[in-house]
């Protein structure tokens, strides 16, 4: 096993997945026969800062939001979502007109 083996925030998030799903500990062990070597210092810094990760994950798909709040930000999606397509229609008509303009005086010269 090498020891100058590249570890990376991601390759050891990525190997601490593989090893969950696995129902293996990530362990810096285990993390480190999955990236075949690297040293400890950094495996066990990235590795606490995936723990670090999963329990905030965990710790917000526990909480359980009451539906009226629920309700009152789907309603706050559709108003935000219907003024961005007012806001893009605006601009396509404002476009379209340019263009037309653009047309007509185009026309007029060639005439």
């Amino acid at each position: 096993m090498t020891t100058n083996t590249l570890v990376t925030r991601d390759r050891v998030f990525r190997a601490a997945e593989e090893l969950a799903v696995k129902n293996e500990r990530p362990t810096q062990n285990n993390i480190r026969k999955v990236l075949g070597g690297g040293s400890f210092g950094p495996i066990g810094d990235f590795l606490n800062e995936w723990k670090s990760q999963k329990k905030i994950e965990h710790e917000i798909s526990e909480v359980k939001i009451p539906e009226s709040f629920n309700e009152r930000i789907e309603q706050l999606a559709k108003v935000l979502w219907k003024a961005s397509v007012n806001e893009a229609e605006r601009k396509l008509t404002i476009e379209r007109e340019e263009i037309n303009e653009s047309n007509r005086k185009a026309h007029i010269v060639k005439t």
